[in-house]
């Protein structure tokens, strides 16, 4: 078999191996993490202003007590591994739950395409 004839089957059997959904893996370790990080600010927050955060944004940014600069919980929020902002929704008791849509930014889906949250108050992980 010719040099050249071997070279085009190896890359393309790569290329049609590699085709399909991506799987879940680092990116989302990476995004369990951050949402990790964001209950603990979160929890933290709610001890020291006796509420929950309204957005990630105060984590960052939060409001003064008693006329002090607030104290900073993170030093930035990044976004998710995909390039997309976390979302943050109110939790049945009225705590932040972290959301990340998955691979394809959608609700829904399955493996890495998959959407999860966490929620602040108990900081479990929740599949949906």
């Amino acid at each position: 078999m010719p040099q050249r004839t071997f070279l085009f089957l190896v890359l393309a059997s790569a290329t049609c191996f590699g085709c399909g959904p991506p799987r879940s893996g680092e990116k989302n370790l990476t995004a369990q993490y951050d949402a990790r990080m964001f209950c603990s600010a979160s929890q933290r927050f709610q001890e020291l202003y006796d509420r929950w955060p309204t957005s990630l944004a105060e984590l960052v940014s939060p409001p003064p007590i008693d006329g002090a600069p607030g104290q900073r919980l993170l030093k930035k929020v990044r976004n998710d591994p995909w390039g997309r902002p976390y979302l943050q929704q109110v939790g049945s008791q009225g705590e932040p739950v972290f959301v990340c849509l998955g691979a394809d930014g959608e609700p829904g889906g399955l493996g890495a395409y998959e959407d999860v949250a966490w929620s602040a108050l108990t900081g479990d992980l929740n599949e949906r």
